[in-house]
């Protein structure tokens, strides 16, 4: 009998976008198992019928625009879960330092004295104090308890004295290379560190296995709700420790959303010596590139241009690609030039690695060209145009605006690129990121290098089939097409007949994942 008699579930009256150049448009799509077993134009009745069987469910859509599940190339799973249990100051549209001690204050009397508060996603550009907050700032309304409060960047935090005590920063305490500790004119701490993330959440006490669990489950129904259905973790952090901690979650079937875990490169020997490679696992929790992070310091690039080298080598020798966090344009020049060296000596071996770029945000076109000549991919994040377009022009030189995140003028020279969010650093809800790349507005409707907008079918598809290719997955997932898994989301209405305005408001009303629904609005 034919396959396409065997359909478990078949979605009728429906606009489908493939993202498949051979047939872009269907209104029929049947599922059988976990795949895609039957897609066409041309739906009838007589069509149904010879599709169905007594056991088959049939969903009418009523209209709706079915879309391959999207894809973030670029996330931070285990911080969101953690930043659950947090005040979110962000989501309370902090404007002072007056407002956030206010809300400290409140949380406070939920909680014993001597008890942490952690707090996140207050950013000083957005207070009228136009400063950071401080220990001292803190030290006067929570004498009792130590408090760590993580900037919008991720890459920062606030402590006050009892925290600072807590964790071993003194005067003395002298900092790891690449991290940075402000100090008054006394040499004492203020409170606001860099790039200390690994120290603080080693010393930091963490959440208790139900609360984790509790956090989980209301993150897997984030995610779902927005339609996400594939995750690229890429925490430096990401240890064997961490690796067995996803496979609990996916184990439990906590988080439904599949997940692709970077290895981080402080840990990749311990993944090598266990016989962990990239691509190990299956379809639902399998191994990525190796993270590395480089970074811009007050002593120049960290880790150095030869140290980084090096470990791009080392990884690509032990067959992982790299995914190496570079911003500005400095770091991003010196990241693409290993990474064309590097690709010499791939060639030479026999070895065919899909070696990315995470961030990229600044980029120029001459560093584009060489961008394309070092073979490198980059996973983005559009939607921080949205949330910091304002930061932006207000901080960023004029001259140097143009290079921020010139999407348009990558594609143009056909260098793959997928869109991510960064999330918890910002919204992981994709329509945010596709609004942006194809207005290029910010939230107060400033408009940041209109001529880098790409459309809408584009942007959808770096949400989606780059997702995948980056990570040398778009033979399983990324598009609607015959024998790849049925990882689907349904929308309320079809993005490519929308006035791109309103793009921010779709709804997702399902997504299934594996051929199964697992979230309906």
């Amino acid at each position: 009998m034919n396959n396409e008699y065997e359909n478990n579930l078949i979605f009728i009256n429906v606009n489908i976008i493939t993202l498949n150049s051979k047939s872009p448009k269907a209104n029929i799509l049947g599922i059988k198992n976990n795949k895609i077993n039957y897609i066409s134009d041309q739906y009838s009745k007589k069509n149904l019928n010879r599709l169905k069987s007594n056991k088959t469910k049939i969903i009418d859509c009523n209209g709706a625009t079915i879309l391959p599940g999207f894809i973030d190339s670029h996330c931070h799973i285990l911080s969101y879960i953690s930043n659950l249990s947090n005040l979110n100051l962000n989501d309370l549209k902090i404007s002072s330092i007056k407002n956030i001690k206010q809300e400290l204050i409140k949380y406070s009397k939920k909680i014993s004295p001597g008890d942490w508060i952690k707090a996140n996603g207050y950013h000083e550009f957005n207070l009228i104090d136009n400063r950071h907050i401080n220990k001292s700032d803190i030290d006067k309304i929570l004498p009792s308890n130590p408090v760590r409060i993580k900037h919008a960047s991720g890459h920062a935090d606030i402590l006050n004295s009892l925290a600072l005590k807590s964790i071993g920063i003194d005067n003395n305490y002298i900092e790891p290379i690449g991290s940075y500790i402000e100090r008054d004119d006394r040499g004492e701490p203020t409170g606001l560190l860099i790039n200390m993330n690994s120290i603080l959440n080693n010393k930091i006490p963490k959440s208790d296995q139900q609360q984790l669990k509790k956090n989980a489950e209301r993150a897997d129904k984030d995610f779902l709700s927005k339609g996400i259905t594939s995750m690229q973790d890429a925490t430096y952090t990401n240890s064997i420790k961490r690796w067995e901690l996803f496979n609990k979650l996916k184990t439990d079937n906590i988080i439904k959303s599949r997940i692709t875990f970077m290895p981080g490169y402080e840990f990749l020997q311990k993944f090598i010596d266990a016989e962990i490679k990239f691509q190990s696992g299956n379809n639902d929790l399998n191994i990525g590139p190796c993270k590395i992070m480089c970074n811009l310091t007050d002593d120049g690039l960290h880790p150095s241009y030869e140290i980084l080298k090096k470990i791009v080598n080392f990884a690509n020798k032990n067959k992982f690609p790299v995914s190496i966090h570079a911003i500005e344009s400095d770091v991003v020049e010196k990241v693409i030039q290993i990474l064309y060296e590097q690709k010499q000596i791939n060639n030479n071996l026999g070895l065919n690695l899909r070696n990315r770029i995470e961030h990229c945000s600044e980029i120029n076109i001459e560093q584009i060209i060489k961008l394309k000549e070092s073979g490198a991919l980059i996973s983005t994040q559009p939607g921080f145009i949205y949330t910091n377009g304002a930061r932006y022009k207000s901080l960023i030189n004029i001259n140097k605006q143009s290079f921020l995140y010139p999407i348009r003028s990558i594609m143009n020279y056909k260098i793959p690129i997928a869109a991510s969010s960064d999330f918890p650093i910002s919204d992981f809800n994709p329509l945010i990121g596709i609004y942006s790349l194809i207005t290029r507005k910010d939230s107060q409707n400033n408009i940041l290098n209109k001529s880098e907008s790409i459309s809408i079918n584009e942007a959808i598809k770096l949400y989606t089939y780059y997702g995948a290719y980056i990570c040398s997955q778009e033979s399983i997932k990324g598009s609607i097409e015959i024998g790849k898994l049925a990882d689907l989301i349904m929308m309320n209405n079809n993005p490519l007949d929308m006035e791109y305005e309103n793009i921010k408001e779709l709804k997702n009303l399902m997504t299934v994942i594996n051929g199964k629904i697992v979230w309906e609005s």
